[in-house]
């Protein structure tokens, strides 16, 4: 409520932040302060509630509200970069405590020891992602990068999980015909494909033909599936190779 008298007593922004992307990729937006900084609020009661459920930690959900609840100037959490992920969780601890009490154990004693692990420090050690963001294929055909997206993270996260389920579930079930398994394996495995050629798209900016750029997602899609295997490989390895320190 507006009118709240106690509204001056809400949280404000308590930290400040460098994005690795300098703001970049958001497609939605993002709000930076004057000197290229991101703005982050300390946990709520509920945030720290709602991060307990099982259920929302392993869909991303726990995750994405608690982003929109402490980094409000982010517009869509699904977009983040996966190189501003981690500042982004440890900027949102650090607003809330930053000093994280935890428990070494010793390898060779096997005692227990308790640091306190100064959150802002590790704030400064993260670096900004290169530059050069383009692939230049023949044909006069270049190709713009992104970083994986939260979103595509948490779909192969899933996605992992539901695979690893499926295999539990062949290996270990006596009562399902030959037939039926390879079935079912088919099944997971053009889903597993479909994924994986929906996340080399998904982080396709644009690919410029000539005069001809194009951006749209469904073009890309269609693209990367039917390209030649050659240009596939190039293409995923730049991927590893230029983000590999964000992965």
């Amino acid at each position: 409520m507006s009118n709240n008298p106690l509204s001056k007593l809400y949280r404000n922004k308590s930290i400040f932040i460098q994005l690795p992307s300098k703001g970049k990729y958001y497609t939605s937006g993002v709000d930076l302060s004057i000197d290229g900084e991101l703005g982050i609020m300390p946990m709520t009661a509920y945030d720290e509630i709602s991060l307990k459920s099982p259920d929302s930690l392993f869909n991303g959900d726990g995750l994405i509200n608690l982003i929109k609840s402490c980094v409000p100037d982010i517009k869509n959490p699904e977009e983040i970069p996966s190189c501003d992920i981690d500042p982004i969780i440890i900027g949102i601890r650090a607003a809330s405590n930053k000093i994280l009490e935890t428990e070494v154990e010793c390898p060779h004693c096997k005692t227990e020891q308790t640091f306190n692990l100064d959150l802002t420090m590790l704030l400064s050690n993260f670096k900004q992602i290169p530059e050069n963001n383009i692939i230049e294929l023949s044909g006069n055909t270049k190709v713009k990068l992104r970083p994986y997206s939260l979103r595509s993270q948490l779909k192969t996260n899933i996605q992992t999980f539901h695979q690893m389920r499926m295999e539990m579930i062949l290996n270990n079930n006596d009562s399902i015909s030959d037939e039926k398994k390879l079935e079912l394996f088919n099944s997971a495995f053009a889903e597993a494909t479909k994924l994986t050629i929906e996340l080399v798209a998904d982080n396709i900016l644009s690919v410029e033909l000539d005069d001809i750029i194009v951006t749209e997602k469904e073009h890309i899609f269609d693209w990367v599936q039917n390209m030649d295997k050659q240009t596939y490989k190039i293409i995923v390895e730049k991927i590893k190779d230029h983000y590999r320190d964000w992965e």
